[in-house]
């Protein structure tokens, strides 16, 4: 969904696209907002919602570090603090201003729950449906959607 929404990576800020694009010049990554070594012991890191599409140098640059503190890096250094720009670039992998601003709280709860919003609403979108909270029509909360890396999607 990032890349047919025109996700851009976060550090580069050049276009997410699928494996083949680029001449394969370029591989992707399933990243772990929150990163995996850090945060290991915690299921809901597994979780979809937890996870978006960078290109694998990126992913690997910011291995370890705290989320937060790499999009305040990331802010100044490559968008000259424009917050607007970066916004726009994170609103491609359904990370609102709300949702950024969790992030860099390092709150975990409420950025699934602000993120899981931004994709329903994208979902309801393209298939016309009434916006209402995943656990209300699955009984289920999105965050326990796993998607493993190894999985062929």
């Amino acid at each position: 969904m990032c890349a047919l929404r025109g996700a851009r990576d976060w550090y580069s800020n050049s276009e997410v696209r699928n494996q083949t694009d680029y001449a394969k010049k370029y591989t992707l990554d399933i990243d772990h907002i929150f990163p995996k070594s850090k945060y290991q012991k915690e299921s809901y890191n597994e979780s979809i919602l937890y996870k978006t599409l960078l290109r694998k140098r990126t992913n690997i640059s910011k291995s370890d570090q705290v989320v937060g503190k790499l999009l305040i890096k990331t802010l100044k250094e490559n968008f000259q603090n424009n917050k607007k720009e970066f916004l726009k670039t994170l609103q491609g992998h359904f990370i609102n201003s709300t949702a950024f601003d969790h992030l860099l709280e390092d709150d975990h709860e409420k950025f699934v729950q602000e993120r899981e919003h931004e994709i329903l609403k994208e979902i309801g979108k393209d298939h016309y449906v009434v916006e209402t909270p995943w656990s209300t029509v699955t009984g289920h909360d999105l965050s326990e959607f796993h998607l493993s890396v190894d999985q062929e999607m």
